[in-house]
């Protein structure tokens, strides 16, 4: 397996355009499709919310039903206060049958994510970032049906919503998905394409990169894909 494709975001002080506009159900499971250049995946995904925290799983699977990738986040959610980050997330990935894992917890008093990852057992930092929003890219699919006013953008009241994404699989997003720069975070926008009689169309822009979120009329989640890595992740 080569390339597969994941991710998520990071928090604090100011308010971003991306809003907290959905009331979330307290557990939710889907099953999906993923296709990439390497194959066609299983994929298994629950959430729940928990004492404030939106916790969310994710497991992969190839064709023999063998686990090729794990990812486990736990989100600081206040909806009141328009707040939302990843505040410790774990991601296990079998790249050509070598094992990838990181950690990443934020460190609230230092104000950064301290990072751990192995085969190498390398330790790091990153400082967050000034804003109150931050989307995983693992669930940017759940962030935007669930906790975007994607409404607003169909109306054309707004012309896009702001937010920063946050690599749940870093520092191993550089080796999963091509012509990335390998950081922790990077700033994308939501942006409204297009409707026709059954779905809206959106895109996400972020490190030069386009990738494009299908919901239905009622702006359930049906399909993201990202035709520059060919990939794309479908609801069963």
């Amino acid at each position: 397996m080569q390339v597969i494709i994941r991710f998520f975001v990071i928090f604090f002080l100011s308010c971003s355009s991306a809003r907290l506009a959905t009331q979330i159900p307290k557990n939710e499971s889907r099953e999906y499709l993923l296709e990439d250049i390497s194959g066609a995946y299983r994929v298994e995904s629950q959430y729940a919310v928990k004492n404030k925290n939106l916790i969310f799983k994710k497991i992969l699977y190839d064709h023999k039903n063998d686990i090729v990738e794990k990812i486990y986040i736990v989100n600081k959610f206040n909806k009141s206060k328009g707040v939302f980050f990843p505040s410790i997330s774990q991601a296990t990935t079998w790249l050509d049958k070598k094992k990838y894992y990181s950690e990443i917890k934020a460190n609230l008093e230092s104000k950064k994510y301290e990072i751990r990852s192995l085969p190498k057992n390398k330790k790091e930092s990153r400082n967050f970032v000034n804003t109150r929003f931050v989307c995983p890219f693992s669930m940017v699919h759940i962030c935007a049906e669930k906790l975007l006013d994607l409404d607003s953008l169909v109306s054309r009241k707004k012309s896009r919503l702001k937010l920063w994404l946050f690599w749940d699989q870093y520092p191993y997003n550089k080796i999963i998905y091509a012509d990335l720069f390998g950081s922790l975070l990077d700033r994308g926008s939501l942006v409204y394409n297009r409707s026709d009689q059954n779905q809206h169309f959106f895109d996400l822009e972020f490190a030069g990169q386009v990738a494009s979120l299908v919901f239905s009329k009622k702006m359930r989640f049906e399909k993201f894909y990202w035709v520059a890595q060919g990939l794309s992740l479908t609801l069963r």
